[in-house]
């Protein structure tokens, strides 16, 4: 895996933001046997960054396995379901070969918080092992899957940043009225843009977040307002087609080195109940930028 023409960092970015991940998951068929003599069935364990190599103070390895995400040093192995059956040849039992099919991918963060802008390397380590497989006693096989991961060094921070803004900034639904409403009909629609707007003409992609500060969200994608549990508010994506999931990221932008995009979305009230109850209501949300 190579690090290939990376996205400039703002040094702005959140503590614990991507810098960097894999396009896609990668699936492998995994087959192993003991090499040697065992005293019994032993699992095989994945060792994150197995060679424990210091990334520097600025970014940190992770690694996405089987749905699971964990980040290194906190995780430095992960017993898989693969277990190898004992063996009592001294060369080995290859006949007794078990196999399972594993999926991963790899990503680095920034461990750092959110800082005044700066330049410089994020990292002066050119490429890590990402990981490699092994028993329970530690690394050691002379035949195993250790992908190295390189270009780090090729990661660094820009002084930019991007700021958004909301237009309208208050979505007001008006008066809605109650004849024939049925449950899980769309009643108003009120559409709105968000812009984003930098300072730079880095390039890198821009995903939002949109997370509930009032209310509750019910099936994901539902915000149902605390003064009326009779009507709920969904953010529909219009480029995506679909709705969107709150406290979930979701792309604005890909990569890209324009100083300024914008993107309509519209503001969708329901009926979520079979009665409808009558009176003002509001929520709240706040959108969260998340550089990619």
């Amino acid at each position: 895996m190579a690090i290939v023409s990376p996205a400039a960092i703002p040094s702005v970015m959140a503590q614990n933001g991507y810098v960097w991940r894999s396009t896609n998951p990668t699936t492998i068929t995994l087959k192993c046997w003991a090499n040697i003599v065992t005293g019994s069935d032993e699992y095989i364990y994945f060792y994150l960054n197995p060679k424990a190599v210091d990334l520097g103070a600025e970014v940190g390895l992770g690694i996405d396995f089987m749905g699971q995400s964990y980040r290194y040093p906190e995780t430095k192995k992960i017993r898989t379901a693969l277990l190898v059956p004992r063996c009592e040849m001294g060369n080995g039992c290859s006949d007794r070969t078990v196999s399972t099919v594993l999926s991963y991918s790899v990503f680095l963060y920034k461990k750092t918080p959110s800082a005044a802008l700066k330049t410089g390397s994020l990292s002066t380590t050119n490429n890590v092992v990402a990981f490699q497989f092994d028993g329970a006693g530690g690394l050691g096989a002379p035949r195993t899957v250790a992908p190295t991961l390189s270009g780090i060094n090729g990661l660094k921070y820009e002084p930019c940043e991007s700021r958004l803004s909301i237009s309208p900034k208050n979505i007001d639904f008006g008066k809605v009225y109650l004849n024939n409403s049925k449950q899980g009909e769309v009643v108003k629609i009120v559409a709105f843009t968000i812009t984003e707007n930098r300072a730079c003409s880095s390039a890198y992609g821009v995903d939002l977040s949109i997370n509930a500060i009032d209310g509750v969200v019910q099936d994901l994608n539902v915000l149902v307002p605390d003064s009326n549990k009779s009507v709920g508010i969904g953010i529909f994506d219009v480029s995506a087609n679909k709705l969107i999931n709150f406290g979930q990221p979701f792309i604005f932008s890909n990569k890209e080195s324009a100083l300024s995009s914008s993107k309509g979305y519209e503001a969708q009230l329901k009926w979520v109940s079979p009665a409808a109850m009558v009176g003002k209501f509001a929520a709240g949300v706040v959108v969260n930028i998340i550089y990619n």
